[in-house]
Protein backbone atom coordinates (compact mmCIF):
# COMPACT_ATOMS: atom_id res chain seq x y z
CA UNK A 1 0.00 0.00 0.00
CA UNK A 2 0.87 3.58 -0.80
CA UNK A 3 -0.39 5.32 2.05
CA UNK A 4 -1.31 4.11 5.66
CA UNK A 5 -5.23 5.51 4.44
CA UNK A 6 -4.92 3.05 1.99
CA UNK A 7 -3.90 0.60 4.14
CA UNK A 8 -7.00 1.41 6.79
CA UNK A 9 -9.34 0.78 3.99
CA UNK A 10 -8.22 -2.42 2.91
CA UNK A 11 -8.35 -3.78 6.73
CA UNK A 12 -12.24 -1.80 6.76
CA UNK A 13 -12.89 -3.83 3.60
CA UNK A 14 -11.62 -7.02 5.06
CA UNK A 15 -9.67 -7.26 1.53
CA UNK A 16 -6.80 -7.85 4.75
CA UNK A 17 -7.21 -9.17 7.58
CA UNK A 18 -4.24 -6.94 9.53
CA UNK A 19 -2.27 -3.90 8.64
CA UNK A 20 1.47 -3.42 9.69
CA UNK A 21 2.41 0.66 9.44
CA UNK A 22 5.73 1.36 10.15
CA UNK A 23 7.11 4.65 10.92
CA UNK A 24 9.44 6.41 8.33
CA UNK A 25 12.03 6.95 10.69
CA UNK A 26 12.21 3.56 12.23
CA UNK A 27 15.78 3.41 11.55
CA UNK A 28 16.83 6.38 13.14
CA UNK A 29 14.49 5.43 16.01
CA UNK A 30 16.80 2.35 16.47
CA UNK A 31 20.33 3.97 15.88
CA UNK A 32 19.39 6.35 18.50
CA UNK A 33 17.98 3.77 21.01
CA UNK A 34 14.34 5.23 21.06
CA UNK A 35 11.65 2.92 21.09
CA UNK A 36 9.52 3.22 17.73
CA UNK A 37 5.68 2.67 17.38
CA UNK A 38 4.39 0.63 14.75
CA UNK A 39 0.86 0.88 14.04
CA UNK A 40 -1.32 -2.90 13.51
CA UNK A 41 -4.33 -2.52 12.39
CA UNK A 42 -6.42 -5.62 12.85
CA UNK A 43 -9.92 -6.52 10.80
CA UNK A 44 -13.37 -6.46 12.95
CA UNK A 45 -13.82 -9.92 13.16
CA UNK A 46 -10.59 -11.12 14.19
CA UNK A 47 -11.21 -12.84 17.70
CA UNK A 48 -9.01 -11.76 20.74
CA UNK A 49 -6.56 -14.85 20.53
CA UNK A 50 -5.82 -14.47 16.98
CA UNK A 51 -4.86 -10.58 17.61
CA UNK A 52 -2.50 -11.66 20.22
CA UNK A 53 -0.66 -14.63 18.13
CA UNK A 54 -0.43 -12.07 15.49
CA UNK A 55 1.05 -9.46 18.14
CA UNK A 56 3.44 -12.19 19.02
CA UNK A 57 4.40 -13.36 15.39
CA UNK A 58 4.90 -9.64 14.68
CA UNK A 59 7.36 -9.02 17.22
CA UNK A 60 9.48 -12.16 16.01
CA UNK A 61 9.03 -11.46 12.55
CA UNK A 62 11.17 -7.81 13.38
CA UNK A 63 13.48 -9.46 15.33
CA UNK A 64 14.08 -11.87 13.26
CA UNK A 65 14.88 -8.93 10.44
CA UNK A 66 17.00 -6.98 12.56
CA UNK A 67 18.85 -9.51 14.05
CA UNK A 68 18.81 -9.04 17.43
CA UNK A 69 16.00 -8.11 20.20
CA UNK A 70 14.51 -4.84 19.32
CA UNK A 71 12.13 -2.88 21.77
CA UNK A 72 9.10 -1.24 19.96
CA UNK A 73 5.63 0.06 21.19
CA UNK A 74 3.15 -1.74 18.78
CA UNK A 75 -0.16 -0.07 18.83
CA UNK A 76 -3.00 -1.83 17.79
CA UNK A 77 -6.26 -0.68 16.84
CA UNK A 78 -9.82 -2.13 15.34
CA UNK A 79 -10.97 -0.81 12.47
CA UNK A 80 -14.90 -1.18 12.75
CA UNK A 81 -17.15 -2.54 15.04
CA UNK A 82 -14.70 -5.05 17.18
CA UNK A 83 -17.34 -8.07 16.25
CA UNK A 84 -13.96 -10.65 17.25
CA UNK A 85 -13.35 -8.65 21.31
CA UNK A 86 -16.77 -8.22 22.05
CA UNK A 87 -18.48 -10.66 24.00
CA UNK A 88 -21.93 -11.89 22.45
CA UNK A 89 -23.64 -14.83 24.35
CA UNK A 90 -23.99 -17.92 22.54
CA UNK A 91 -27.75 -17.88 22.63
CA UNK A 92 -27.52 -14.71 19.97
CA UNK A 93 -24.77 -15.79 18.03
CA UNK A 94 -27.12 -18.85 17.26
CA UNK A 95 -30.13 -16.45 16.09
CA UNK A 96 -28.42 -16.51 12.53
CA UNK A 97 -28.24 -20.01 12.34
CA UNK A 98 -31.79 -20.78 13.51
CA UNK A 99 -33.03 -18.14 10.98
CA UNK A 100 -31.12 -19.45 8.33
CA UNK A 101 -32.20 -22.74 9.46
CA UNK A 102 -35.97 -22.38 9.00
CA UNK A 103 -35.43 -20.54 5.69
CA UNK A 104 -33.70 -23.90 4.79
CA UNK A 105 -35.72 -26.26 6.11
CA UNK A 106 -39.30 -24.82 4.08
CA UNK A 107 -36.84 -25.05 0.80
CA UNK A 108 -37.42 -28.95 1.36
CA UNK A 109 -41.46 -28.53 1.69
CA UNK A 110 -42.12 -26.14 -1.16
CA UNK A 111 -39.81 -28.65 -3.22
CA UNK A 112 -41.66 -31.59 -2.39
CA UNK A 113 -45.18 -29.72 -2.89
CA UNK A 114 -44.27 -29.35 -6.34
CA UNK A 115 -42.58 -32.69 -6.98
CA UNK A 116 -45.70 -34.17 -5.88
CA UNK A 117 -48.00 -32.53 -7.66
CA UNK A 118 -46.28 -33.28 -10.68
CA UNK A 119 -46.38 -36.74 -9.96
CA UNK A 120 -49.52 -36.76 -9.34
CA UNK A 121 -50.90 -34.74 -12.37
CA UNK A 122 -52.31 -31.78 -10.45
CA UNK A 123 -50.01 -29.23 -12.38
CA UNK A 124 -50.93 -30.40 -15.66
CA UNK A 125 -54.46 -30.64 -15.17
CA UNK A 126 -54.61 -26.82 -13.65
CA UNK A 127 -52.67 -25.84 -16.96
CA UNK A 128 -55.94 -27.49 -18.64
CA UNK A 129 -57.71 -24.61 -17.34
CA UNK A 130 -57.45 -21.31 -18.15
CA UNK A 131 -54.60 -20.44 -15.48
CA UNK A 132 -50.78 -19.55 -17.39
CA UNK A 133 -47.75 -20.99 -16.19
CA UNK A 134 -46.96 -17.50 -15.44
CA UNK A 135 -49.96 -17.60 -12.94
CA UNK A 136 -48.65 -21.09 -11.96
CA UNK A 137 -45.20 -19.50 -10.93
CA UNK A 138 -46.50 -16.42 -8.99
CA UNK A 139 -48.98 -18.66 -7.07
CA UNK A 140 -46.28 -20.91 -5.72
CA UNK A 141 -43.61 -18.17 -5.44
CA UNK A 142 -45.74 -16.14 -2.96
CA UNK A 143 -46.77 -19.54 -1.25
CA UNK A 144 -43.00 -20.41 -0.72
CA UNK A 145 -41.39 -16.79 0.35
CA UNK A 146 -44.68 -16.61 2.93
CA UNK A 147 -43.81 -20.51 4.54
CA UNK A 148 -40.23 -19.31 4.88
CA UNK A 149 -40.97 -15.55 5.93
CA UNK A 150 -43.43 -16.02 8.10
CA UNK A 151 -41.09 -18.77 10.55
CA UNK A 152 -38.46 -16.56 10.58
CA UNK A 153 -40.11 -13.28 12.05
CA UNK A 154 -41.30 -14.98 14.23
CA UNK A 155 -38.35 -16.38 15.63
CA UNK A 156 -36.72 -13.19 15.56
CA UNK A 157 -40.23 -11.80 17.07
CA UNK A 158 -40.06 -14.27 20.04
CA UNK A 159 -36.48 -14.13 20.68
CA UNK A 160 -36.68 -9.92 21.00
CA UNK A 161 -34.29 -9.41 17.78
CA UNK A 162 -36.43 -7.25 16.48
CA UNK A 163 -36.23 -4.18 19.04
CA UNK A 164 -33.35 -2.89 16.82
CA UNK A 165 -33.06 -2.24 12.71
CA UNK A 166 -36.53 -4.06 12.10
CA UNK A 167 -37.01 -2.15 8.19
CA UNK A 168 -33.24 -3.94 7.60
CA UNK A 169 -33.89 -7.36 9.43
CA UNK A 170 -37.21 -8.11 7.86
CA UNK A 171 -35.70 -6.77 4.62
CA UNK A 172 -32.91 -9.58 4.70
CA UNK A 173 -35.04 -12.20 5.76
CA UNK A 174 -37.31 -11.49 2.85
CA UNK A 175 -34.73 -11.62 0.30
CA UNK A 176 -33.59 -14.71 2.06
CA UNK A 177 -37.35 -16.15 1.23
CA UNK A 178 -36.81 -15.55 -2.07
CA UNK A 179 -33.45 -16.66 -2.27
CA UNK A 180 -34.30 -20.32 -0.87
CA UNK A 181 -37.54 -20.35 -3.08
CA UNK A 182 -35.68 -19.94 -5.94
CA UNK A 183 -33.70 -22.86 -4.67
CA UNK A 184 -36.72 -25.10 -3.90
CA UNK A 185 -38.07 -24.60 -7.85
CA UNK A 186 -34.42 -25.59 -8.67
CA UNK A 187 -34.40 -28.62 -6.45
CA UNK A 188 -38.12 -29.76 -7.69
CA UNK A 189 -36.94 -29.39 -11.42
CA UNK A 190 -34.40 -32.11 -10.94
CA UNK A 191 -35.89 -34.18 -8.15
CA UNK A 192 -38.24 -37.38 -9.04
CA UNK A 193 -39.73 -38.32 -5.96
CA UNK A 194 -39.88 -37.07 -2.77
CA UNK A 195 -36.87 -38.98 -1.91
CA UNK A 196 -34.66 -37.07 -4.59
CA UNK A 197 -35.72 -33.70 -2.74
CA UNK A 198 -34.27 -35.18 0.67
CA UNK A 199 -31.15 -35.89 -0.90
CA UNK A 200 -30.56 -32.70 -2.98
CA UNK A 201 -32.36 -30.27 -0.28
CA UNK A 202 -30.14 -32.50 2.62
CA UNK A 203 -26.79 -31.48 0.25
CA UNK A 204 -27.88 -27.81 0.10
CA UNK A 205 -28.76 -27.72 3.49
CA UNK A 206 -24.97 -28.54 4.27
CA UNK A 207 -23.83 -25.94 2.35
CA UNK A 208 -25.69 -23.16 3.45
CA UNK A 209 -25.08 -23.81 6.65
CA UNK A 210 -21.56 -23.40 6.55
CA UNK A 211 -21.38 -19.66 7.00
CA UNK A 212 -23.50 -19.63 9.96
CA UNK A 213 -20.77 -21.16 11.71
CA UNK A 214 -18.42 -18.40 10.70
CA UNK A 215 -20.43 -16.65 13.10
CA UNK A 216 -20.64 -18.94 16.18
CA UNK A 217 -16.79 -19.56 15.91
CA UNK A 218 -15.45 -15.62 14.74
CA UNK A 219 -12.32 -15.19 13.06
CA UNK A 220 -10.60 -15.27 9.43
CA UNK A 221 -12.99 -15.77 6.87
CA UNK A 222 -11.80 -17.72 3.63
CA UNK A 223 -12.87 -15.80 0.55
CA UNK A 224 -14.51 -18.99 -0.90
CA UNK A 225 -16.83 -18.75 1.67
CA UNK A 226 -18.56 -15.42 -0.15
CA UNK A 227 -19.27 -17.63 -2.90
CA UNK A 228 -22.51 -19.20 -0.93
CA UNK A 229 -25.11 -16.63 -0.88
CA UNK A 230 -26.41 -17.44 2.80
CA UNK A 231 -22.96 -15.61 3.88
CA UNK A 232 -24.47 -12.00 3.10
CA UNK A 233 -27.57 -13.12 4.82
CA UNK A 234 -26.52 -14.19 7.72
CA UNK A 235 -23.50 -11.42 8.00
CA UNK A 236 -26.69 -9.20 7.50
CA UNK A 237 -28.64 -10.81 10.68
CA UNK A 238 -25.51 -10.89 12.74
CA UNK A 239 -24.43 -7.57 12.44
CA UNK A 240 -27.64 -6.05 12.55
CA UNK A 241 -28.97 -7.68 15.75
CA UNK A 242 -25.80 -8.38 18.08
CA UNK A 243 -24.12 -5.02 16.62
CA UNK A 244 -26.89 -2.49 15.95
CA UNK A 245 -25.13 -1.76 12.47
CA UNK A 246 -27.79 -0.14 10.09
CA UNK A 247 -28.56 0.23 6.61
CA UNK A 248 -24.90 2.11 5.50
CA UNK A 249 -23.43 -1.02 7.70
CA UNK A 250 -24.65 -3.82 5.55
CA UNK A 251 -25.32 -2.05 1.86
CA UNK A 252 -22.77 -4.46 0.24
CA UNK A 253 -24.58 -7.44 1.68
CA UNK A 254 -27.77 -6.44 0.46
CA UNK A 255 -26.70 -5.76 -3.13
CA UNK A 256 -24.77 -9.41 -3.03
CA UNK A 257 -28.02 -11.05 -1.80
CA UNK A 258 -30.21 -9.51 -4.06
CA UNK A 259 -28.21 -10.18 -7.46
CA UNK A 260 -28.11 -13.62 -6.21
CA UNK A 261 -31.65 -13.94 -5.95
CA UNK A 262 -32.22 -12.37 -9.58
CA UNK A 263 -29.67 -15.42 -10.32
CA UNK A 264 -31.38 -18.06 -8.28
CA UNK A 265 -34.92 -17.02 -8.88
CA UNK A 266 -34.75 -16.94 -12.63
CA UNK A 267 -32.61 -20.12 -13.40
CA UNK A 268 -34.76 -22.11 -10.82
CA UNK A 269 -38.48 -20.85 -13.27
CA UNK A 270 -36.55 -21.69 -16.70
CA UNK A 271 -35.19 -25.59 -14.94
CA UNK A 272 -38.89 -26.22 -13.62
CA UNK A 273 -40.63 -24.03 -15.92
CA UNK A 274 -39.02 -27.13 -19.04
CA UNK A 275 -39.69 -29.99 -16.60
CA UNK A 276 -43.55 -28.62 -16.36
CA UNK A 277 -43.86 -28.37 -20.09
Amino acid sequence: MKTEDELKQAVTDKELHIGISFPEDIQKSLMSGKKPQIFVYYSSDLSDEIKEMYTILIGEMINQMSGFKIDIDEIEIVLGPDMGGKQIPYRDRMLPLFAVMLLITETLGLANLITSELEDGTIQALLTTPMKVTDLFVGKGVTGVFLAFSPAVLLMIITGSLSQNVSLIVTSLLLGSIMVTGLAFFIASISKDMMSVIAWGTLLMIVLFIPAFTVIFPGPVSGWIKVIPSFFLVDILHRAVNFDIGWSGNLGNIMFLISFNIVFVFFGIITLKRKVK
